[in-house]
């Protein structure tokens, strides 16, 4: 178990888990690599510092984990809960975050790094003051999701749902976006612009 680990000072290395549970524990730290969760709990788990690389996380829950300054590469997060998750001033690079509830969570200061963001909910999150490239997000929920200072130029943002998307006042962060029709009309009102 991770604990173990952790106690002896030692890298979780080809680890397969299911149905475990590490709600609210301390793994602070936390070294792991080439390892699978499936089912596994890591609700309100203390995750910061952590550096977790060539890992599957399948059907885990991490609401309200907290991953910050926390390194994550190679990692894939397929149908889980990150609901109102922490990954402030984290890095990741080639993660991919598919069909997982990710609502009310924070990515502010982190830098990404061929990240996709697929089939999956962010409404209400925070990606403000965020440093990417290779951002690719798809048939995604942004509902009300800050991007405050996080430059979106070359992202598509046309299969997604941006409706009450959150930005500076002058909407700097879109120039270069890619968005369909609708969403251009949306974002022409929040700029007072009237089409007929």
């Amino acid at each position: 178990m991770l604990l173990s680990f952790l106690e002896d000072g030692e890298d979780a290395d080809s680890l397969s888990e299911n149905g475990i549970s590490y709600e609210g524990e301390n793994l602070e730290g936390i070294v792991i690599r080439n390892s699978s969760f499936r089912s596994v709990s890591f609700s309100s788990a203390f995750l910061a510092d952590s550096a977790i690389t060539d890992t599957v996380f399948d059907s885990c829950d991490f609401s309200n984990a907290d991953f910050s300054s926390s390194m994550l590469r190679n990692v894939r997060f397929v149908s889980c809960r990150l609901t109102g998750s922490v990954f402030l001033s984290s890095r990741l690079k080639n993660v991919a975050i598919d069909n997982t509830v990710s609502r009310y969570s924070s990515f502010d200061r982190t830098e990404m790094h061929n990240v996709s963001i697929i089939s999956s909910d962010f409404s209400e999150s925070s990606f403000s003051s965020v440093k990417h490239d290779g951002l690719r997000i798809e048939s995604s929920s942004l509902k009300s999701a800050s991007f405050r200072n996080t430059p979106l130029a070359s992202v598509s943002l046309a299969s997604s749902d941006i409706s009450g998307i959150i930005l500076s006042e002058n909407l700097s962060e879109l120039k270069g976006a890619k968005l369909d029709v609708s969403q251009a009309l949306d974002i022409a009102k929040l700029l007072g612009i009237e089409i007929f």
